[in-house]
């Protein structure tokens, strides 16, 4: 954590960490590539604008849902 304390919060590694305090970390599971695509996928319409978070998300479970059988 020291070394955590020399870093400029204003920075890009500082903005970073600063996000990463928020996130819960996800699992390297081989198996759920599939779902985070779909997932990443829903983030990138949303961030892009291409798709309301709701709309991007539901889309997002219904595609899962039909690659999943």
């Amino acid at each position: 954590m020291a070394a955590a304390a020399n870093i400029d919060s204003n920075s890009v590694i500082g903005k970073f960490g600063a996000y990463g305090a928020q996130c819960i970390p996800m699992p390297n599971i081989a198996a759920m590539n599939s779902v985070w695509t779909y997932w990443n996928n829903a983030f990138a319409d949303w961030a892009s604008g291409k798709s309301k978070f709701g709309a991007a998300m539901q889309s997002a479970s219904k595609n899962l849902t039909t690659a999943l059988g």
